[in-house]
C-alpha cells in the first residue's frame, strides 16, 4: 500500500473521530468499515478466501507481525454499534489509537501527529478472564496461526490479550479419526467442538470442522458412505453427474407427496392412492413425459403397481405404526429446515416431533432399497450417515451436548419399499460421526485445493 493510499484512510479516521454530529455508534459504524476497507485492501493479492473480519485481520496479523490489539477495537465496536457498550474516554481514546497503529503498520506509514494528539496518555486496560485450564467448553471458533507436530497453533475469535492457545490433533481416543487435519493450512477457520483444557493449557477438542461457513448439504456427504466403500471423491463426482430423472426419482418423490398428503388431512383414511398419483403427475408432467424408464406402456403400469404399494405402506405407518414409537403425527412438523455454522452443514429434514419434555423424534422417509441381504434391522450407509447428521442438528438446536443428544433424541429410517420393519431405529456414537465430519472436511479440502 503506498503512502497515498495511507495518507487518505489517516484522513478518513480522523475524519470520523473528531465530528462531534456523529453519535458514538455512528462513529463506531463507520470506523469499523474503514477498518474492513483497510484489511480489505492489504490482503487484495492473496488468494484466500476470508469468511469475516476476524479471519482477515488475524491473516495480516500473522503474515505481517502486526500487534494483535487491533481485535481488541474490533471487539468493542461491534459492542458499542449494538448498544452493548458505552465506552469510558480513556477507552474510547485507546481504542481509536488501536486502529490507526494497525493502518499504520498495514500501511507501513508513520503515525501524522494531528492523529496521534487524540491518543490517551494512559491506555485503557479491560479486565478480561481466559479459559481456565482442566475445563470443558462446548465449542470455539478459531484460526490456524501455524502448524506442528501433534499440534495446531491458533487464535481464536474473541481473542484480545491471551497468546495463541495449543490444540492437540491426532490425539488418541480424542481426535484421531480426524486424519483430515494433515490438510490443513494456515490461515484455516476452524470450529473446535467438546474441547477439554488440561493442566498445560492444550486444547483437547473431539471435533474439528474445516471452514464451518462452508454449509455442506446433510444429504451430499451422506453419499460418501457407499456399501461399497466411504470416499469424499463421491461428492466431486455427483458435480459432474446429470440431474437424474428415473423412475426412481420419480418414486421417490411420491412417496414425498404421500407423506405431505396425509399429514396435511385430518381424515388421513379418505386419502386415496388414485388421488394423490394424479396430483403427483399434474405436479411434474414433464418429467414423467421424458423419463425414458416409463415410455413404454407395461413399464408405466409396473411403475403405477409400485407406487400404490409405497403409497400402502407409508399410509399404514403413519396412520397405525407411528404412535407406537411415541410419536404424536399431528404435532409432528414436516420438512423443517437447518443452517448450522456449528458443524458446518445444512439439510431438510423429513419428520420431526419436539416434546415439551426435551425429548426428540426424528424421521427420514427412504423409498430406496433395504441392506442385502435384509435383517429386519439394518439401515443402508448413507441412510444411517444422514440419520447421524439429523442427529447433530436437532442437538445444536436443543443446545444438547454430544452425550445428551442420544439420550434426548430417537431417530427413525422410514423404508417404503419392504413390507415389514419399516420403521428401523439406529443412534449415532462418538467414532462414527468423527468418521462422518471428517469426511466433511476432507470434501473441503478438495474444494479449496482445486480454487487455487
Amino acid at each position: 500500500m503506498n503512502s497515498l493510499q495511507a495518507a487518505f484512510y489517516f484522513e478518513e479516521t480522523i475524519g470520523v473521530y473528531s465530528n462531534d454530529k456523529l453519535s458514538i455508534k455512528e462513529k463506531y459504524t463507520q470506523l469499523l468499515i474503514i477498518l474492513g476497507s483497510v484489511a480489505v485492501e492489504i490482503t487484495k493479492e492473496e488468494k484466500l478466501q476470508f469468511s469475516n473480519l476476524f479471519s482477515r485481520i488475524s491473516f495480516i496479523c500473522t503474515k505481517h507481525g502486526i500487534n494483535r490489539r487491533i481485535h481488541s477495537f474490533r471487539i468493542a465496536a461491534n459492542k458499542i454499534t449494538h448498544g452493548e457498550l458505552k465506552p469510558s474516554e480513556q477507552a474510547d481514546k485507546t481504542y481509536f489509537k488501536f486502529l490507526v497503529e494497525f493502518i499504520a503498520s498495514g500501511c507501513e506509514a508513520e503515525i501524522p501527529k494531528t492523529l496521534s494528539i487524540y491518543f490517551p496518555e494512559k491506555e485503557f486496560i479491560e479486565e478480561h478472564t481466559s479459559f481456565k485450564t482442566a475445563s470443558k467448553i462446548k465449542h470455539l471458533r478459531v484460526e490456524v496461526a501455524e502448524i506442528e507436530d501433534g499440534f495446531l497453533i491458533c487464535d481464536f475469535d474473541g481473542n484480545e490479550h491471551d497468546p495463541y492457545i495449543k490444540v492437540a490433533i491426532n490425539d488418541e481416543g480424542i481426535n484421531d479419526s480426524f486424519d483430515s487435519v494433515d490438510s490443513f493450512w494456515v490461515g484455516a477457520q476452524l470450529n473446535l467442538i467438546n474441547i477439554e483444557i488440561d493442566e498445560k493449557a492444550i486444547y483437547h477438542p473431539k471435533f474439528l470442522i474445516l471452514e464451518p461457513d462452508y454449509l455442506l448439504d446433510v444429504s451430499a456427504i451422506a453419499e460418501c458412505f457407499q456399501d461399497y466403500g466411504v470416499s469424499e471423491f463421491q461428492y466431486l463426482k455427483s458435480k459432474f453427474d446429470e440431474v437424474p430423472n428415473n423412475k426412481y426419482i420419480r418414486l421417490g418423490n411420491f412417496a414425498n407427496l404421500v407423506v405431505d398428503e396425509l399429514f396435511a388431512n385430518k381424515n388421513r383414511n379418505q386419502i386415496s392412492f388414485k388421488k394423490t398419483f394424479e396430483k403427483d403427475f399434474k405436479a411434474y408432467p414433464f418429467e414423467y413425459t421424458v423419463c425414458e424408464d416409463l415410455n413404454e406402456r407395461a413399464d408405466f403400469i409396473k411403475y403405477w403397481q409400485d407406487a400404490e404399494m409405497h403409497f400402502e405402506r407409508i399410509k399404514r405407518v403413519i396412520t397405525r405404526e407411528l404412535s407406537s414409537t411415541g410419536i404424536d403425527i399431528d404435532k409432528a412438523v414436516l420438512e423443517p429446515s437447518f443452517l448450522c455454522d456449528v458443524f458446518g452443514i445444512q439439510g431438510r429434514l423429513d419428520i420431526l416431533e419436539l416434546k415439551e419434555d426435551g425429548k426428540s423424534k426424528i424421521i427420514e422417509l427412504k423409498s430406496g432399497g433395504v441392506p442385502f441381504p435384509d435383517d429386519g434391522k439394518s439401515i443402508k450407509p448413507n441412510h444411517r450417515s444422514q440419520l447421524y447428521l439429523y442427529y447433530q442438528l436437532v442437538g445444536v438446536m436443543n443446545d444438547l451436548d454430544f452425550a445428551q443428544i442420544s439420550e434426548s433424541t430417537e431417530g427413525f429410517i422410514l423404508y417404503s419399499k419392504v413390507d415389514r420393519n419399516n420403521m428401523r431405529f439406529d443412534k449415532p456414537n462418538l467414532k462414527r460421526i468423527q468418521e462422518i465430519f471428517n469426511c466433511r472436511n476432507r470434501i473441503i479440502v478438495n474444494e479449496f485445493t482445486l480454487a487455487k
